[in-house]
């Protein structure tokens, strides 16, 4: 069941909007856009740092093929295939062109596969790990799934 609308409000969008600028981030994620009203799904839509949208209705396609500029159309959005998706980043203030990307489907993935792929990753790539001495401090997104 889909609880978005019933925590996510215009109220809730300010307060997130103004913690930001303390560095934190949120992740709101929902099924459909078609139970806020206007004036909240714009606030929520103004606010967000990084979209991703995989396959939406008809409708919700013509308000998030908005978001993505004229490089996404709204019959892109609702002829997604499963696994696909849009999106577009917020990195270091800057916003990414938008791109589509595959995520990978659970039934290929075990859970000690991703475990294994991670250890192999961090002991291959020690250079790759953070340490406190170098943290870089990005700025902090607000993030929404379709």
């Amino acid at each position: 069941m889909d609880l978005t609308r019933a925590v996510v409000t215009e109220s809730t969008v300010s307060l997130f909007a103004e913690l930001r600028k303390f560095g934190l981030g949120a992740v709101w994620a929902a099924q459909t856009l078609a139970g806020f009203d206007d004036s909240t799904r714009n606030a929520i839509l103004g606010n967000v740092g990084t979209l991703i949208s995989f396959a939406v209705s008809g409708e919700d396609a013509e308000v998030i093929s908005r978001e993505f500029s004229t490089v996404i159309h709204a019959r892109e959005l609702v002829s997604l295939p499963s696994y696909h998706f849009f999106i577009k980043l917020r990195i270091d203030g800057t916003t990414s062109n938008p791109f589509s990307a595959e995520t990978v489907p659970l039934s290929h993935v075990s859970d000690s596969n991703v475990f294994k792929r991670f250890l192999h990753f961090e002991t291959s790539n020690p250079e790759k790990r953070s340490s406190a001495d170098n943290t870089k401090d990005i700025e902090t997104n607000t993030n929404v799934l379709f």
